[in-house]
């Protein structure tokens, strides 16, 4: 009798230490992301320069639609109509951090701004837009020549048309007949389907879809509780076509940034979230941060790198008992 529990133990200990070597190399894998575009975000090249993002997303592009002759650029304090500067000063910069290995996505639409995909018409003369100014290096425009690596649908504001599988399927077209390899990625709500964007998704054209966890009460981390982010992470890698490590979480680097919650200290984050995730070695791929200014002042990135960077003996604590 007592070897055979002995035996038991033996095997438990062996699945324990299985899941947790598994659930460890995928999370050691986890790429960032961070949003830039503020005055408080420092220059883009020193972004790039701190090696800890894979992709940095320039925000906003968020003035667009039917009744705007012509598209607007606002990095707040940076850059754009209200400061009076235009942005094409940071053409150079971009191509630096292309050079360093960062992939450079330009953001629509985000918190702020006035923007609507009014009409299919209207959804082919952006794409077209976008790719002359943004993905070709054909023409000088608002960033200067550049060809960015990806366009980011970031769509938070509740409008009237909903014409953004329209503008993701010109994209793609576009893609397509010109051979580029520009990347194209959506921000969902954490709540599945999203309001805005569940259209474009069902396309299947999205490389990636960063998920936004925080300011959502029902799907979103709470202090000891996975319960609801865990969900919500099975619930998308149901629901968006299957792709090899195509899914990212997006979280607040602060608290400050997200008053409706859903923080996760970067320990939490890679102790007692994450291992839990289900479809975790085949869906996630990392991080997106909100914002660069907060990464600044809570050094969350690095901390997060840090964290995957230390001996695996930290996390086996965690691991042993499953979070309520």
């Amino acid at each position: 009798m007592g070897c055979e529990r002995k035996a038991l133990i033996l095997m438990v200990v062996i699945w324990i230490m299985s899941f947790w070597t598994l659930s460890l190399a995928d999370i050691s894998s986890t790429e960032i992301a961070v949003y830039w575009g503020q005055r408080e975000d420092g220059l883009l090249r020193d972004t790039c320069k701190t090696n800890n993002y894979k992709i940095v997303f320039i925000s906003f592009l968020d003035k667009f639609g039917c009744e705007i002759r012509k598209p607007e650029l606002e990095l707040e304090g940076v850059c754009g109509p209200s400061v009076g500067n235009p942005c094409s000063f940071l053409e150079s910069q971009i191509k630096e951090c292309q050079r360093m290995g960062v992939k450079v996505f330009l953001a629509l639409g985000g918190p702020k701004g006035t923007y609507s995909a009014c009409s299919a018409d209207y959804a082919k003369d952006l794409a077209e837009y976008l790719h002359t100014y943004f993905l070709s290096e054909r023409r000088e425009g608002p960033l200067g020549k550049v060809a960015l690596d990806g366009i980011h649908f970031d769509i938070q504001k509740p409008v009237d048309e909903l014409n953004w599988d329209n503008l993701l399927e010109e994209l793609y077209q576009i893609k397509d007949v010109y051979q580029s390899t520009f990347l194209l990625s959506a921000a969902p709500g954490c709540l599945s389907p999203d309001e805005y964007l569940d259209n474009a998704i069902q396309t299947r054209h999205f490389d990636y879809i960063f998920v936004r966890f925080y300011n959502d009460r029902s799907c979103q981390y709470s202090t000891g509780n996975i319960q609801r982010i865990r969900n919500a992470w099975l619930s998308w890698t149901k629901s968006v076509y299957p792709r090899d490590k195509n899914l990212f979480l997006e979280l607040p680097a602060s608290q400050a940034t997200a008053p409706g919650g859903g923080y996760i200290p970067p320990s939490a984050l890679i102790g007692q979230v994450l291992p839990y995730l289900p479809d975790l070695q085949t869906r996630y791929a990392g991080i997106a941060l909100w914002n660069r200014q907060a990464d600044k002042e809570t050094g969350y990135s690095t901390n997060i790198i840090r964290y995957l960077n230390a001996t695996a003996m930290p996390f086996t604590s965690n691991l042993l008992k499953y979070p309520s």
